[in-house]
């Protein structure tokens, strides 16, 4: 868990985390998530709520271990990348 944590920025190296299950990095000041978080096909959960994220990157949707929900609300998201809707997720909260 690496929330509240006033993180800025994460490492691209958590991209090669390969056996990563969940990554909960809400309520810090993330503006923008690395590209290779795709790698990350273990995870089943992922919590990115209340950040400053404007985007997610496109690499988002080869997150095939994620079955349920994504937490992305409380962002300023523009936009949800195109590669979102190969995931298996219930439900994508975002505002």
């Amino acid at each position: 868990m690496l929330n509240n944590n006033i993180l800025e920025s994460l490492p691209e190296s958590i991209g090669n985390v390969l056996q990563l299950k969940s990554l909960d990095i809400c309520s810090n000041k993330l503006t923008e998530l690395p590209k290779n978080l795709g790698n990350l096909v273990q995870l089943e959960s992922l919590d990115i709520m209340k950040n400053q994220l404007t985007q997610l990157p496109e690499s988002i949707g080869n997150l095939s271990g994620i079955k349920d929900h994504i937490y992305a609300y409380e962002n300023p998201l523009s936009s949800i990348p195109a590669s979102a809707s190969n995931l298996a997720v219930k439900v994508l909260y975002s505002e």
